[in-house]
């Protein structure tokens, strides 16, 4: 795709991104300023219309609503806004990782149970992750750690979660 087709899709798609920052912003505190997601959404449409191929078989407005949604979560996951587990609620995005999608009480028996055969180190990487919330970053700042060792001792532990319980595995401890 040409520079000036690229071009032309962010200008004709901005009130889109304008749109979905808005939507956003709406789910959030107010503290939480709409001018950095209009940013966020912004970096999104350019990266889009960067990466955007008619081959793949689908509509540009379609593929750039992805990328902006996706945009503006990581932005939110750096100010620790995005929505992953809580003390005594694990979000969707952890129990996709873990097989199971029902919502889940009792956060630190469950992690207790499901984490019981993992390292120290996998422990706290899936705690402070999931549980305090805390970016790859500031793990790697607490533990001495460089934020992509970090990133490979928490795909480490959600592997071994993996590799160790099924779907159902999972029911029965939460039930337990």
């Amino acid at each position: 795709m040409k520079t000036c087709e690229r071009h032309e899709l962010i200008l004709d798609y901005m009130p889109l991104a304008n749109k979905l920052a808005w939507e956003k912003k709406r789910e959030l505190p107010p503290s939480v300023d709409i001018d950095e997601l209009k940013s966020a959404a912004y970096m999104g449409l350019v990266k889009a219309a960067n990466r955007f191929s008619p081959k793949y078989q689908v509509a540009f407005p379609t593929y750039a609503r992805f990328r902006i949604r996706g945009e503006i979560l990581d932005y939110l996951r750096e100010l620790r806004w995005d929505i992953r587990a809580k003390v005594q609620n694990v979000d969707q995005e952890v129990l996709e990782i873990l097989y199971f999608d029902h919502k889940i009480s009792h956060t630190g028996e469950f992690f207790q149970k499901v984490t019981k055969s993992l390292s120290a180190i996998g422990k706290k990487v899936l705690l402070m992750y999931y549980v305090q919330e805390r970016s790859l970053k500031e793990i790697g700042r607490v533990l001495g750690l460089s934020e992509s060792r970090i990133s490979q001792i928490l795909t480490h532990s959600r592997n071994e979660i993996k590799r160790r319980f099924s779907e159902n595995d999972l029911k029965y401890e939460i039930a337990a």
